[in-house]
């Protein structure tokens, strides 16, 4: 019963990134783009290609998110990606400003799935990141570093473990939240920050 419960809670948090907006995924408008399925090593090449706003679904192993920034820092303006990576193996953390927004670089990242291998989100993982908008977190990360997701305001998250385990991957670093909210889709229980 409860592999059921993960594989419906999957599909929604994947279909809130297909249709995700600025406000929340039910008001949102509906994902227009194509949809793309790679392995991990081509990941450059086919992310780099896109020319319209594009769900990526990576599969295979994945040891650094390298190959993703340098396909997303060489899009062309105005392309969203939707970056799925509930497929891929052997990334076990974000790091230390992994995706930070530095000079536009990543303005092309709107939402991303993080598979159930990442255990650590690095400090500044996605600093400034202002088209994010969906993240979508696996109850394995126990560790997410100081303002991972600071000046992402439009942004919400969805944790797939529970509001206590929520709390325990923040406190250590106690982070400032600058984001919209965080969903506990398997607690039942959301959390809704105002600056």
């Amino acid at each position: 019963m409860k592999s059921i419960q993960k594989i419906i809670a999957v599909f929604a948090v994947l279909m809130c990134m297909v249709n995700s907006g600025g406000e929340s995924a039910t008001n949102a408008p509906k994902f227009e783009g194509k949809k793309v399925t790679v392995k991990a090593v081509y990941v450059y090449e086919a992310i780099s290609e896109q020319t319209e706003n594009t769900l990526v679904a990576v599969k295979g192993k994945l040891a650094s998110t390298e190959d993703i920034k340098k396909a997303l820092a060489n899009l062309p303006e105005g392309v969203l990606i939707y970056l799925d990576l509930s497929g891929v193996t052997g990334l076990t953390e974000i790091g230390k400003e992994a995706f930070k927004e530095e000079s536009n670089t990543f303005h092309h990242l709107a939402g991303i799935v993080l598979p159930n291998s990442v255990t650590q989100i690095g400090d500044w993982a996605f600093c400034g990141c202002t088209s994010l908008e969906s993240v979508t977190i696996p109850y394995s990360v126990t560790q997410i570093g100081w303002q991972a997701f600071y000046d992402c305001d439009n942004l919400v998250i969805t944790f797939e473990g529970t509001e206590r385990q929520w709390n325990n991957a923040n406190a250590a670093v106690g982070n400032n939240y600058v984001f919209q909210e965080v969903l506990f889709p398997n607690d039942d229980k959301n959390y809704y920050y105002d600056e």
